[in-house]
This record gives structure tokens, C-alpha cells and sequence, in this order.
């Protein structure tokens, strides 16, 4: 079965790149530009993981929504990037909150890579 992912990023043309990419390695990729669009496609399908730009604007931000992801649905593997400083990153990660956290700009081989380290639970 392919992996399946939920794809989250405010830059439209970012998302459209990297979900043809993510396809063209064999994913099925949902797509989102909010994490509350986020949050209700995943009221409506499964997900092997979830992957998310930090900074969705407007609206709450990767972080707030890979917490909900966290409590609705802790099997989900989430993974967190950004261009910009994370501050507390490591604290996220450390705490299970965030599996990983990628460095933007970022590939597909990077965020499948990042997903399948995540063990299923």
C-alpha cells in the first residue's frame, strides 16, 4: 500500500512542487493551505503521516495544528518544517508532539525519509 500523506503549506506553489514530487516517488497525497483545512480532511480520510509548514498564514500555525493531529489521532507520524527559526524544534520532537522537524527548503526524498523513520504504532 502507499503511503499516504496530508501535506500542509500556505505557499501554494511550495505545496504543488512538492506534492507532484511526493506523487512521482509513489505517495498519495492529500493537500491543505491551513491547518484547519487540515484538520477537516482528516476527519474525512486515513493518514500514514501528516507533514506541515510551521508558518500557515492566516491562521494557526503547523504547530497548533500537529497538537491536534497529537490528541485525534496519535498514530498519525508528524512532521514539521519551516525556513525560519523553530525555536523549541527539539523540545517538540523530544516530547513526541513532532516526530521530525526538516530544514525548508526540503524534498521528497527528505519528508519520505523522515516519515517511514517514524515507527507505526
Amino acid at each position: 500500500m502507499a503511503l499516504r500523506l496530508l501535506l500542509v503549506d500556505d505557499e501554494i506553489h511550495v505545496l504543488r512542487s512538492l506534492a507532484r514530487a511526493l506523487r512521482f516517488k509513489g505517495a498519495e497525497v492529500l493537500t491543505a493551505s491551513g491547518a484547519r483545512e487540515a484538520l477537516e480532511l482528516l476527519t474525512e480520510h486515513e493518514v500514514h503521516g501528516v507533514v506541515t509548514d510551521q508558518h500557515l498564514v492566516p491562521g494557526p500555525s503547523g504547530i497548533w495544528l500537529l497538537e491536534n493531529v497529537a490528541h485525534r489521532h496519535p498514530s498519525v507520524r508528524r512532521v514539521l518544517f519551516s525556513g525560519k527559526t523553530v525555536d523549541h524544534a527539539d523540545e517538540l520532537v523530544r516530547l513526541g508532539m513532532v516526530h521530525r522537524f526538516l530544514r525548508k527548503p526540503v524534498t521528497a526524498k527528505q519528508v519520505l525519509a523522515a516519515v517511514r523513520a517514524v515507527p507505526e504504532r
